[in-house]
Formats: structure tokens, sequence, C-alpha cells
């Protein structure tokens, strides 16, 4: 199918009305009428995934993160991001973010789902549609320890490390979640009287400060939370549009711990 077609499948997914203003969600380089086989879905369009797209034959990577986020005056290849432009566009490849309208569209009930958040509510709200936001607000279906949630985050996002702050054995049950980068709403959290806030990058000051105020908090990475986009596309792509042949980028934390 022409890339113009399967535009309007993803708009099924997360419409681009749901997108934040200051997002640049959508297309981001390439030919609307380019004819799509294969899909490479990421979080974020990098070299090496570029790279991994290519060795696959994509002809369209699907990413949770824009690449372009500012307006561009060149596409300079000695500039990191005009070089992964102008090698999409070398290579015919078409370019699509799904990112803050997927947040509201998918995101939200995929991460409460996978930590069994019930009876929620939206923790950002999106003005002008009621009910709908970012994150969420509710409760766990049964209460637990701070370590025992901190085990499910580890086990059902497929993780191999997290910091929080808080005692281990603290009681949980109400929860909140938002994936990416949060810290600057565990205000709302705390008014919304969660036990528990789930996010990435928290930052020292954020976390002791949350503690302060009443509330643990954790931070399972950005990409901790965020990778389940590729995973939920994959599996939409999968049965919804079977004349795909869908991949995924290589399964890595972007980064390295060092235990003592």
């Amino acid at each position: 199918m022409k890339f113009r077609e399967l535009e309007e499948e993803l708009m099924k997914v997360a419409d681009l009305k749901y997108a934040e203003d200051w997002d640049n969600s959508g297309l981001q380089c390439g030919n609307r009428d380019k004819e799509i086989k294969r899909v490479f879905l990421a979080l974020d369009c990098t070299d090496d995934v570029i790279d991994q797209a290519i060795s696959f034959n994509a002809d369209l990577i699907l990413t949770h993160h824009p690449l372009i986020f500012s307006p561009l005056k060149s596409i300079d290849s000695e500039d990191y991001i005009g070089k992964r432009i102008y090698k999409l566009i070398a290579n015919d490849i078409v370019l699509y973010a799904m990112h803050t309208n997927f947040d509201v569209c998918a995101m939200r009930d995929e991460l409460d789902r996978r930590v069994e958040i019930v009876d929620t509510k939206p923790l950002l709200d999106l003005p002008g549609f009621p009910g709908m936001g970012i994150g969420s607000a509710g409760n766990l279906k049964n209460e637990m320890t701070l370590a025992e949630l901190n085990e499910r985050i580890i086990d059902r996002f497929n993780i191999s490390n997290l910091k929080f702050f808080g005692e281990e054995d603290r009681k949980v049950s109400r929860v909140g979640i938002l994936g990416g980068s949060g810290k600057s709403e565990i205000d709302l959290a705390v008014k919304m009287g969660c036990d528990v806030y789930i996010s990435g990058d928290i930052d020292h000051h954020s976390g002791i400060d949350a503690l302060e105020k009443g509330i643990a908090v954790i931070d399972a990475g950005h990409f901790g939370l965020e990778h389940v986009f590729s995973e939920y596309m994959e599996k939409y792509l999968n049965e919804n549009l079977g004349c795909l042949l869908v991949k995924r980028e290589r399964w890595h934390e972007p980064f390295s711990v060092i235990k003592k």
C-alpha cells in the first residue's frame, strides 16, 4: 500500500488531533506516494536504527519520538539530525513519528495494563477532549509493597534495573504513572492521592522532594517504559495489516549500569 493509505490506518491508532501543540508528531520526511511493504519500528530514529532499517530494506521507519522537533534552517550532513534526514532520503525511507498522540490514545492504556492499574483517570488532561489525557492515576488490583511493585515493573517491562525513592516495605495501592520524562507531573500525582508515582528521568531533588510530599517514586527510565511502543505497534500491524512485513529494532537498553 502507499504510505498515504497506511497513514490513515495509523491515524486510527493515534489521531494527530490528540498531539500536544509543542509536539511534532506525524510525517518527518518522505513521499506519501511511496509504496510500503516493509516497516521498521523503533523508539528513536538513531543512526543505528537507520542502519538496521536499511539492512531490512525498510520502506518506512515508524518511531515514537520525532526526529525533528525544532524548525531546520538546512539539511547539513555534518549535523547529526541533518545527516539522518539525508540518509533517509538517500535510501528512500519514509520516517513517521507517533508521539504525544500515541501517549494519549494507546500508551496510557498499555502502561495501565502492564502494571495492572484499574479505575483510572488521566493524570494530565488534554484540553478540549474530556476524559482523555497523558498518564494515569488509578488503583492496583491488590495492595502490595513498594519492593513488590518494583519487581512487577522490572518483569512486565523487561528491564534490567530501576531506581526508586521510598522504603521497600512501604504499602502502596494508588498509583500514578506517566511514560517518558515525568518529574513535572509529580505534584499532579500527589494531588490525585497516589501513594507511588512511576515515570522516567526523575532527578535527585525531584525524588527526595516527592518523599517529603508523601509519595514514593519509581524511575523505570524513559526507555524502560516507552519501548512498549514498538511491541504495541508490531502487534497492531501484524493483526490488522498482514500485507506488511514488520520488524522491531534490536532490544537493548541505551545505557549501562555498574553495580558494586
